[in-house]
């Protein structure tokens, strides 16, 4: 999880019950109820005896550390023949970045480290198209030109890299949630 390394301990004490979900820190960018509802909703996966393992990846703001190349790092160390799900956002999840050429000290994501090092990367940003309504969501795969459009319009536009005509080394689908 996009949790930093040093909450571990209290991730841990979460899921045997000796401190509750309120105790571990998030940074503020993403610390809302939905993601104190997921880790207590994988928390009760893991009593009831789910093949799971929780683990706080981040290197954490102002660690001095490059954020994706410390959560590459604790990832590639976990990885045996069991899968890995990474819950990260949206731009750690993209596999190739073509950064603009005048931008010089662009470092890559999660992802583009993982695959750079001969990992099979599956990635699924989720995109909200609103807010404001009750939801319906669904898999577009990345060889459907509204992904391309979906991507360059809520990723790539949020960082100075050059917009894609396709998304097929990108990512593989997207999960979109839309207005029913």
């Amino acid at each position: 999880m996009e949790i930093a390394s040093n909450q571990q301990t209290i991730l841990d004490e979460i899921v045997e019950g000796r401190v509750t979900v309120a105790d571990i820190e998030i940074p503020t960018m993403i610390d809302h109820l939905p993601i104190r509802s997921l880790i207590n909703d994988l928390v009760r996966m893991k009593r009831r005896g789910s093949c799971l393992k929780l683990i706080a990846i981040d290197g954490g703001l102002g660690q001095g550390v490059n954020r994706d190349g410390w959560m590459a790092e604790n990832l590639a160390n976990q990885v045996s023949q069991t899968p890995i799900l990474a819950l990260l956002g949206n731009l750690h999840t993209l596999k190739k970045i073509e950064w603009n050429p005048s931008l010089s000290d662009a470092f890559p994501y999660v992802a583009e480290i993982l695959v750079s090092q001969g990992h099979r990367i599956k990635s699924y940003p989720q995109i909200w198209l609103n807010k404001e309504c009750s939801f319906q969501n669904g898999l577009i795969s990345s060889d459907q030109q509204r992904t391309v459009s979906l991507i360059n319009h809520n990723l790539i536009s949020l960082i100075n890299a050059s917009k894609y005509e396709t998304v097929n080394d990108v990512v593989d689908g997207v999960i979109l949630w839309e207005c029913r």
